[in-house]
């Protein structure tokens, strides 16, 4: 199944067994046979506005409260993704931080390091997304 089918099927389960948009019991139970998953499809419900969590249980048989809000769109999901994972000024932060550097230290070549492995990155971020993005591929 893939990973937006996974935070779909989550939803609806939960959706089955709500009153008034409010479901009443475990998180755990809600995941399923996605139990391995648990933490980042429950993210990816809240970034999209799907739940609430009005109350959470932490186990021990004390049930949580989550207010459903509207189904998981696969379009919002997808821009989700779409991001880069490495923020522009998170990246200029840290470009400044390695000039520092290579001023202390000037045989070592932090810079073309930093260049190499960003250009990797963005490679892999590509590709990630091209396979989170759409939601067909096995995840």
């Amino acid at each position: 199944m893939t990973k937006f089918g996974r935070i779909e099927q989550v939803y609806n389960n939960m959706l089955e067994k709500s009153e008034d948009n409010l479901y009443t019991g475990s998180m755990t139970e809600a995941m399923g046979v996605y139990l391995p998953h648990y933490s980042t499809t429950f993210k990816a419900l809240r970034e999209m506005g799907c739940i609430e969590v009005v109350h959470n249980g932490r186990g021990g048989g004390n049930p949580s409260r989550v207010l459903l809000n509207h189904a998981p769109d696969l379009e919002k999901f997808t821009e989700m993704y779409k991001s880069p994972l490495t923020k522009r000024e998170t990246r200029d932060k840290l470009t400044q931080r390695i000039s520092n550097l290579e001023r202390r230290m000037p045989d070592i070549n932090i810079t073309d390091w930093i260049l190499s492995t960003e250009q990797r990155l963005e490679v892999l971020e590509a590709a990630l997304r091209e396979v989170t993005s759409f939601g067909t591929e096995e995840t």
